[in-house]
C-alpha cells in the first residue's frame, strides 16, 4: 500500500482522537481529585499535582505524535491538526486549576 491509501484512516484518526485523549485526561483529573479531597484523602496534593502533571505530560505527547503523523496528510488535516491544537489547549485548561490548589476547600 502507498502513503495515500492511509491518508483517510490518518484523517478520521487526526480528527477522533484527540477528544478521546481529552475525555480520559478529564476523567482522570477530576478522579484524581475527588480521591484527594475524599474524607479518607486517599492521595495527599503532592501525588494528585505528580499525577495530574504526568497525566497532562503523557496526553499533550499523545497529542502531538497524533499531529506530527497527521501533518502530510491532504484533505481534511488542516481540520485534524486545528482540533488537536483545540483539545491540547483544553487539556492545558483542565489541568491549570488542579496545579494551583493546595486544599479541598479552593485555596
Amino acid at each position: 500500500m502507498s502513503r495515500q491509501d492511509h491518508a483517510p484512516h490518518r484523517q478520521i484518526t487526526g480528527i477522533a482522537v484527540p477528544p478521546v485523549i481529552w475525555a480520559l485526561h478529564f476523567i482522570l483529573v477530576y478522579a484524581a481529585l475527588s480521591a484527594a479531597c475524599a474524607p479518607r484523602a486517599l492521595l495527599d496534593f503532592p501525588a494528585l499535582h505528580l499525577l495530574v502533571g504526568l497525566a497532562s505530560l503523557i496526553a499533550l505527547g499523545a497529542i502531538a505524535v497524533l499531529m506530527v503523523r497527521v501533518r502530510a496528510a491532504p484533505g481534511l488535516g488542516r481540520a485534524a491538526r486545528w482540533g488537536g491544537l483545540i483539545f491540547a489547549a483544553a487539556i492545558i485548561m483542565d489541568v491549570v486549576p488542579m496545579l494551583l490548589l493546595t486544599t479541598c476547600n479552593g485555596g
